[in-house]
């Protein structure tokens, strides 16, 4: 099902997807719409991306009493400078967002129009080379106008002498500020000793903030890092979602292995810092200490033995979900990771990228996929499976039917009858086949999908759908009323008036079902 963050990812250059994917260990080549899917479907709750929508005034074509009035009015109005520099309100939300190379005055003009707005609830913010004064008008926005959700990205102090003041001026607010859930700040050079401790300081006393994303801002480089983050870890009671990627340093993890073991209110971890093993030992035991993670991504390669270690430690902590995306897992790792896990309330697995074999997907299915019926939520994309893998896969998860997303994208060659088969036997709820290449056609899909009532999500972007399939969706399409939101970009052999006629009952239906986001399909 398509959110806000599918229709907002379209507005990001390429250069900007490919550092978001950079932050999460994700591959980084293919087209401007291989970036945006493979972000949607492989990295939880990005709060890089806010809701885009259609451009219709240029900054400089606006006076600054237009603006004002556009802003204070809660007018739906889209403003653009140079490449993306998005003001919006939409729906119920307003949002900023800064790419491109706006100067300090146009963001610090921005910020006073938007202290002056009532509906504004979350702003994102990149490459800006910002002030101690545009520090300070930022977190006034925040603070006075209950801003929930805060993205902070590539920015820097438009004094080199100076390490970020505009940061420390934000961080002095920290404390007192009891709105704002979700804080992200990345590629953001925080080595500054000062400045590091503003940040972690105001973050240990701050009551609100639920969610904290700090993504390569090479602030781990004395141990000062992993010091100040051992004590927000213990002072702080209500983060429970930390994502900590190229910050922490190798040997400097036991301060922040010691922090974590002691925190009694994070429940989601990703963690990227390539440490020794040593290192990862440390963190290990930090985790079988704490008792609130149920939720790791981690992505750190390690050694059979210190794999074995995580694993049982993880079971013992009845983990909810796991992601190990691009990590080296051969027969072994999945064999011992399966057997493990096989009864375990396991809801979430992925292993995106991970180099699974034909030995490995068998014993996989025939373990943990055949027998564990608490796995709601399965991702094995970028595996090139292949048909035979595909279908072995399919039939363990069919066996119990209590998968309801299922994300194989970029498996090579899938069988036609396969697809038909997932959408006919009724439970799928998000399916990801992109990238796949379909074979054999999509005989049967017109009626699977007239039957279906589960499935609200199908991505088959670029997968050799061919026109006759397409004519088959669009006969099954016509007595189906769930599915809201189906991605056919790049599937050359669909005819343009097909997408056109496809895209209008896909349209009815999310029409139909107001509740949930939808996304176009193809570009009409």
């Amino acid at each position: 099902m398509a959110s806000e963050t599918d229709l907002s990812l379209n507005t990001l250059t390429i250069v900007k997807l490919q550092k978001i994917l950079r932050t999460h260990k994700l591959p980084t080549s293919g087209t401007k719409l291989v970036l945006i899917r493979r972000i949607i479907d492989n990295i939880q709750n990005p709060s890089d991306v806010l809701s885009i929508s259609t451009h219709r005034y240029k900054i400089k074509e606006l006076s600054d009493q237009k603006i004002r009035e556009l802003l204070e009015n809660d007018d739906y109005k889209v403003f653009k400078h140079n490449i993306n520099n998005i003001i919006e309100n939409n729906v119920n939300d307003i949002y900023l967002s800064a790419y491109g190379n706006l100067n300090n005055k146009i963001f610090n003009n921005m910020m006073y129009l938007l202290s002056k707005n009532t509906s504004i609830t979350s702003i994102h913010i990149y490459g800006f080379s910002l002030t101690e004064k545009s520090g300070a008008l930022l977190a006034e926005v925040v603070m006075h106008r209950g801003i929930k959700m805060l993205t902070i990205d590539s920015c820097k102090s438009d004094n080199k002498l100076v390490a970020q003041p505009w940061l420390k001026a934000f961080a002095n607010t920290l404390i007192e500020n009891k709105t704002l859930l979700e804080l992200d700040i990345g590629f953001c050079n925080l080595k500054d000793e000062h400045t590091k401790s503003e940040l972690f300081n105001g973050l240990a006393g701050n009551t609100s903030i639920k969610s904290l994303s700090l993504s390569n801002n090479l602030i781990g480089d004395d141990f000062s890092c992993e010091k100040l983050l051992n004590n927000m870890l213990l002072k702080n009671k209500n983060i429970t979602s930390l994502v900590l990627n190229r910050n922490v340093t190798q040997n400097g993890v036991i301060y922040f292995a010691d922090g974590l073991s002691l925190n009694s209110t994070l429940e989601h971890l990703t963690f990227y810092n390539i440490l020794t093993d040593a290192d990862i030992g440390e963190l290990i035991k930090s985790l079988d200490i704490n008792h609130s993670i149920n939720s790791l991504r981690f992505m750190d390669n390690i050694d059979i033995g210190l794999w074995r270690s995580l694993i049982d430690v993880l079971s013992r902590k009845k983990m909810k979900s796991l992601a190990f995306p691009l990590m080296s897992l051969n027969y072994d790792y999945i064999k011992y990771l399966s057997d493990t896990f096989i009864n375990a309330d396991l809801n979430s697995l992925t292993l995106l990228n991970v180099g699974l074999s034909k030995k490995s997907v068998d014993y996989l299915s025939k373990t943990l996929l055949s027998h564990n019926t608490n796995i709601e939520h399965l991702n094995v994309s970028e595996n090139n499976l292949g048909s035979d893998n595909i279908e072995i896969l399919y039939s363990a998860i069919a066996i119990h039917k209590n998968i309801k997303t299922l994300n194989i994208n970029y498996s090579d060659n899938i069988g036609g009858d396969t697809v038909v088969k997932m959408i006919k036997d009724n439970f799928i709820v998000n399916l990801n086949i992109s990238q796949s290449s379909i074979h054999n056609g999509l005989l049967g899909i017109d009626v699977a999908l007239s039957n279906n009532d589960v499935l609200t999500d199908l991505n088959m972007e670029a997968s050799n759908v061919k026109e006759d399939d397409a004519q088959q969706i669009l006969n099954g399409l016509q007595h189906n009323h769930a599915l809201v939101d189906l991605n056919l970009n790049n599937n050359i052999m669909i005819p343009k008036y097909l997408m056109v006629n496809i895209n209008n009952i896909v349209e009815k239906n999310r029409l139909t079902n107001r509740s949930l986001m939808y996304m176009l399909i193809g570009e009409l």
